[in-house]
């Protein structure tokens, strides 16, 4: 008879007994067309936002040598180094351009997708995994942070597949070579683990969750082996972990003091920020509760409900907690591993109604999403750090302070950029990325230690400049704006302010972006003796 054998068939995979090609069953396969959407998306004018400030401090600890980047590690930033060091070598390979840069993360966002397909596939159904995976491609925070010079796509990804690998160490391998699949199995779930936690430490409070998921398995199967093997793979993934907790623990209070200890209503506030939008943020809200009423009419298996919703919720209240009276850790970027298992809650929903009210219902959440995808996409919008809350900030486009520069620079040039707060450094970082700096023979009189040598993100700056101030005929003042008025010496210290107004006049002044201007100084000539 034509068509596929069946499950029991022994019949051999022939095309006269009219088994599927491998191709054929790549292109049935649940995880395939989600994964492509997804990559789709996050590829769409993705070198169109400019990069801002954290994606700053990826390219330039990226961009440095082993030794360099290791004395920067020393310093801040060890939680990330694990990025960083990928980065460099993804940068030595296949450069530097904003897509390369912003690649990684679309792949891995996609991959996210195929790894959230096949969890639903083994946790619910394969019509959930797909349903779910599809709409985890059309929620704007993927695709904003598929454009993100950062680890949070990749720690998505490694949670997710973590999920997957747990999900594969609780089933009952085949009698033959059972010992050895087992330990296969739970290796790779540790070593995931590992990974996501190298990516981010925030990412264990998942931890809990997947000891929820083991006990109800072992609840089912009474097989100690279960526990054993989670307990095993827990300790060792996170024993490898400690040395970088401990540094990263040192420098937690330099770097991200600034986060505030959450309140319960600060889960609302926050909510919309992991979405990147209020419509589908609470929509996926609305699926939550959804959910508990189909399990509670039993119109869902009620333990794949409470593994779903497990998923989504526990690693919310683990950060929620940990963030209680010590360091905070409640910042929307460092949950969003919890995506996926959102878009799971989704899709079981929709997975329950006929086909073509789930196909409706996708086409609501893009809808949803519409508008803020679009914005997502401007050029200054990755400033906007507590979107949707913000749609506009204050931006500063590097690129065109840059051809400003590039188009009217003189040999003898100098460089001054605002020494306020983040200034130098993101002026620093954004100008030598856009500009041929090298070429231009820019001189800076008031730099004190590049980058590399003072092991930080940025250059540091000095109020003592070993060159007087006067030296350069020419100056490019590079700074920051707020408000409509050009006031190019409000970022500038004192000293190097009152010394600069004193030796140069401005010559000519460019608004660059809402953010940013560049004034030419022209040296004001010694009167005559």
């Amino acid at each position: 008879m034509g068509g596929p054998a069946g499950p029991s068939s022994v019949t051999p995979f022939t095309a006269d007994a009219g088994a599927p090609s491998r191709a054929g069953r790549i292109l049935r396969s649940v995880w395939l067309w989600p994964m492509l959407l997804t990559f789709g998306v996050g590829l769409y004018k993705v070198d169109t936002p400019e990069l801002w400030r954290d994606e700053l401090a990826s390219l330039s600890a990226a961009d440095r040598s082993v030794p360099q980047l290791l004395r920067l590690l020393e310093h801040v930033d060890t939680s990330s180094g694990a990025y960083y060091f990928f980065m460099h070598c993804w940068m030595k390979v296949f450069g530097d351009s904003v897509l390369v840069l912003r690649l990684p993360s679309v792949l891995a966002m996609a991959a996210t997708a195929g790894c959230l397909a096949a969890i639903g596939r083994r946790m619910l159904s394969a019509r959930a995994g797909v349903l779910a995976a599809l709409v985890f491609a059309v929620i704007p925070s993927v695709s904003r942070y598929a454009q993100e010079v950062r680890s949070y796509a990749l720690t998505m990804f490694m949670v997710t597949l973590a999920t997957l690998m747990l999900l594969r160490a609780l089933e009952q391998p085949r009698a033959r070579r059972a010992k050895r699949q087992r330990m296969l199995r739970w290796l790779l779930f540790g070593g995931s683990v590992a990974v996501a936690g190298l990516l981010s430490l925030v990412s264990l409070a998942v931890l809990p969750a997947f000891g929820v998921l083991t006990l109800l398995e072992w609840r089912r199967q009474r097989d100690r082996r279960v526990l054993w093997g989670f307990v095993s793979a827990c300790v060792g993934g996170v024993s490898v972990l400690i040395p970088v907790a401990v540094k990263a623990a040192g420098q937690a209070s330099a770097q991200i003091s600034w986060i505030p200890e959450p309140s319960l209503t600060d889960v609302g506030h926050l909510w919309p920020q992991i979405g990147c939008s209020y419509a589908v943020s609470y929509g996926m809200a609305a699926c939550l509760v959804l959910l508990l009423l189909l399990a509670a009419f039993r119109r869902i298996d009620r333990t794949q409900a409470l593994t779903a919703l497990t998923l989504a919720v526990l690693p919310v209240v683990v950060v929620w907690l940990v963030s209680q009276g010590g360091q905070s850790y409640w910042l929307a970027r460092y949950l969003l591993f919890i995506v996926p298992a959102w878009a799971l809650v989704a899709g079981a929903v929709l997975s329950c109604l006929g086909r073509v009210a789930a196909v409706s219902g996708l086409v609501v959440v893009t809808a949803l999403g519409g508008t803020n995808q679009v914005q997502l996409r401007a050029r200054g919008s990755h400033d906007v750090w507590d979107y949707p809350h913000s749609v506009k900030a204050a931006s500063v486009d590097y690129e065109a302070a840059a051809k400003v520069i590039q188009a009217n620079h003189q040999p003898g040039d100098g460089l001054v950029t605002a020494q306020w707060l983040w200034a130098p450094f993101l002026f620093d970082v954004g100008l030598r990325y856009y500009l041929p700096e090298g070429e231009l023979g820019l001189r800076k009189p008031v730099l004190a230690q590049t980058a590399n040598k003072a092991g930080l993100l940025g250059q540091v700056d000095t109020a003592q400049p070993r060159r007087p101030i006067g030296s350069e005929p020419r100056l490019w003042l590079v700074t920051l704006v707020v408000g409509e008025e050009l006031e190019p010496y409000r970022f500038i210290a004192g000293d190097i302010g009152a010394a600069l107004q004193a030796h140069y006049r401005i010559e000519k002044q460019w608004r660059v972006s809402s953010g940013a201007e560049v004034a030419l100084l022209v040296r004001i000539p010694s009167p005559p003796k």
